[in-house]
């Protein structure tokens, strides 16, 4: 593993993967550099689709955003793709899906050269400011995750804060990228630093309770009200959670064919290699992006995720859509428009077997008499349901009101 180096503005800076490299507390830039020369895609290449389940959660707090951006005439199109999974109510992933875009697009165009890395750092801030404003006025203390890319050219840039995970599919669905790592108490380093700003770790939890170690809000982790650190009513010399994210820089390949984004509902069950493969699979059969969102999403679900599951494809096809579909080099696909929401059901545009997500499940299935390769196994991690019941009571020590 190359050693990571400082770059511009203070930002650690390594080559791939980022799994092997995660930071605690700072916010990282990790530069991808390409084996062969990129293929610049055209603007209107970019496709996604989108599948947001509510699982059997009472309720659905997951929100996601899917846009594009064009700062003038002359200017490249700009794809934002973005997910918030929502805890302690929807307060927070819905502040941060109303402020992400607005501060983005206002961020790019105020860096030297549109740098996309510093845009998502500086509205990653902004975000987390509007989401503890919003809960010291709601007297909530909601949190949400932050994670999302941004596609301009051949440039793609990733930006992460908490357990939601990105993943780039290449080679024809054949090879699983991590483009993020989870933020959780499970890892090292973010222990490392919870323990030294005061906190314990429990049950892979922050004090016992929070899965997450980085989020926007959770302000009853942050400084709020009266409590500054060092604070001796708390206990704590800084804050536990932190929202600093981790951005990741990629330049594509013409053998980058997808990304995938999704919440931790999907990630607990599914692991990387699995998931890219059932979206490649879903897209040579189907040829729709929404479809290949909605079968993973739903493969969550069988797989025995009780959480939200909300889970985004887009497709760097860079082909017109006028050509004919070859999956496996540049390719053209049915997808979705540009949404924003929080939903119960599928979402994410027209894609034509958008709302027959199962039945292509079960046709994958089919296709390969029955077998699934462990995806569709009712029978989870041992101890994986009792963890995840206890993600409703993230927050249950403090009130939630909206």
């Amino acid at each position: 593993m190359t050693a990571p180096t400082q770059g511009p503005e203070g930002l650690s800076m390594s080559q791939r993967p980022p799994s092997q490299r995660a930071s605690a507390g700072r916010s990282a830039v990790v530069n991808v550099t390409p084996s062969a020369p990129a293929v610049p895609p055209p603007d209107q290449a970019l496709v996604h689709g989108v599948s947001s389940l509510q699982g059997e959660r009472p309720t659905m707090e997951d929100c996601h955003i899917a846009t594009t951006h064009k700062a003038s005439l002359t200017a490249p199109l700009v794809g934002i793709y973005a997910i918030f999974d929502g805890h302690g109510g929807t307060l927070a992933a819905e502040t941060a899906a109303a402020f992400f875009v607005p501060h983005l697009t206002t961020s790019t165009d105020h860096f030297p050269d549109g740098d996309l890395a510093l845009a998502l750092t500086a509205t990653t801030a902004s975000c987390e400011q509007a989401v503890l404003e919003a809960s010291r006025s709601s007297r909530s203390y909601a949190g949400s995750t932050l994670t999302g890319i941004v596609v301009r050219h051949s440039e793609l840039v990733c930006v992460n804060v908490g357990d939601s995970r990105v993943v780039l599919g290449r080679r024809g669905g054949t090879v699983a990228e991590p483009l993020s790592v989870d933020h959780t108490p499970a890892n090292a380093e973010e222990a490392d630093r919870i323990t030294k700003a005061g906190g314990f770790v429990k049950d892979n939890r922050v004090m016992g309770k929070l899965a997450t170690s980085r989020s926007l809000g959770d302000m009853d982790y942050k400084e709020h009200r009266g409590i500054h650190f060092p604070s001796t009513t708390a206990g704590a010399h800084g804050p536990l959670v932190t929202a600093t994210p981790d951005i990741t820089r990629v330049v594509l390949q013409e053998d980058d064919d997808f990304v995938i984004l999704a919440c931790d509902g999907l990630w607990s069950v599914i692991a990387n290699n699995k998931a890219v493969r059932l979206v490649g699979r879903a897209l040579r059969r189907f040829n729709d992006v929404s479809a290949a969102a909605d079968a993973l999403a739903r493969a969550a679900l069988l797989r025995g995720s009780t959480d939200n599951v909300t889970v985004m494809v887009v497709a760097l096809g860079w082909t017109p859509p006028s050509a004919s579909p070859a999956f496996g080099g540049r390719f053209s696909l049915h997808g979705g428009s540009s949404t924003t929401g929080s939903t119960t059901g599928s979402a994410g545009g027209v894609g034509t077997s958008l709302r027959n997500g199962m039945a292509a499940l079960s046709a994958l299935r089919s296709a390969r008499g029955g077998q699934d390769g462990g995806l569709l196994k009712r029978t989870p991690l041992k101890g994986w349901r009792r963890r995840e019941a206890m993600r409703d009571g993230d927050v249950a020590s403090v009130p939630v009101a909206r």
